[in-house]
């Protein structure tokens, strides 16, 4: 019988849980806006947040850099650092991902990954986006309490309730939840504090700051103004490769050109 791999063995390190979703109420009318349904009153109606983090990641000065928060919300209760802390984000191979959406995805992937007999390289969008279609399948096939998602009723596509940020010596990508990937040339975030961290590393790219000042300022404006982020923050940087091309005579002798 084959040994069931560990997380080490296939090349993953598990740095903290991703995001957890958080409930929250909200008063809606059942009849036109008077406030009075079949039962009499206004019905309460819990409403899932599936974004609350802040994940981002810079690209500068040949290194590449990724930061997130590290709270937790479970319903109306944040759960103290001190009790329960982390990183958003687990190492696979040479790259990071980081995530927002359903935290059982961290329990998924770790799975996935522990059975696998090579580690995925997730260093470019064709292979990021290879992972993930067949993740999609896994899901389907092995977990049978995953159901299919759609964002909306006009989309053909089904959707994976989602997003996640690879930061890998070859850049950076988005992971959009309808398992799209895009590829960003100096900088993305995901989570509810994406839009401050953005104008924050937005303000600071053409500074002397370096990557990993970046995303902690960022990460750090977030946290600052998104109620769903908190600290502490945690990073990871790398180095970046280098593009190498090859040109006519060396592709003959299948050297790489410098």
């Amino acid at each position: 019988m084959e040994r069931r791999r560990s997380a080490s063995d296939a090349g993953i390190e598990r740095f903290g849980r991703f995001p957890r979703h958080s409930h929250i109420l909200r008063r809606e009318s059942t009849n036109g806006g008077t406030g009075r349904g079949r039962a009499g009153g206004p019905r309460i109606i819990f409403i899932t947040e599936k974004a609350m983090s802040i994940a981002v990641a810079v690209r500068k000065g040949g290194r590449i850099a990724l930061a997130t928060d590290s709270q937790t919300n479970l319903g109306s209760e944040r759960v103290p650092a001190t009790n329960l802390s982390g990183p958003k984000f687990m190492r696979i191979g040479n790259a990071c991902m980081a995530a927002t959406g359903w935290t059982l995805y961290a329990n998924i992937l770790e799975d996935v990954l522990g059975r696998r007999r090579a580690t995925p390289r997730l260093d470019s969008e064709a292979g990021i986006f290879k992972f993930f279609t067949k993740l999609w399948a896994e899901l389907h096939e092995r977990y049978n309490f995953v159901k299919d998602q759609a964002d909306d009723a006009d989309s053909p596509f089904g959707s994976l309730d989602s997003t996640f940020l690879v930061a890998s010596p070859s850049g950076i990508f988005g992971v959009a939840s309808d398992l799209s990937v895009l590829r960003y040339e100096r900088y993305f975030a995901i989570g509810s504090g994406a839009p401050i961290a953005l104008g924050a590393v937005h303000v600071l790219y053409e500074s002397e700051c370096d990557a990993e000042t970046i995303v902690r300022s960022a990460a750090s404006a977030a946290i600052d103004h998104d109620v769903y982020c908190g600290h502490p923050i945690h990073t990871a940087t790398m180095r970046e490769r280098a593009a190498r091309t090859m040109t006519r005579a060396s592709r003959g002798r299948g050297r790489p050109n410098p």
